[in-house]
């Protein structure tokens, strides 16, 4: 697995930062488009996209801590 994806917890499928941030585009139509109500599921899209990028930026640090201890 590399950087671009992420394992879910229930099959462990790959997921790509591309497909989740096409999940995350939908959610905010879905709220926008038919209320608050929907509100939970982009909220949830949310902390997955912040979750995603803070995971990529430890990747990055670790790599380039790990090149530069060569």
């Amino acid at each position: 697995m590399n950087k671009n994806q992420i394992a879910t917890k229930a099959n462990y499928s790959h997921v790509t930062i591309r497909d989740l941030k096409k999940a995350y585009q939908i959610a905010a139509k879905v709220v926008s488009d038919y209320g608050d109500v929907y509100l939970p599921i982009f909220k949830r899209m949310h902390e997955e996209m912040k979750s995603f990028e803070a995971n990529n930026h430890l990747w990055d640090l670790a790599i380039k801590l790990g090149k530069e201890s060569d």
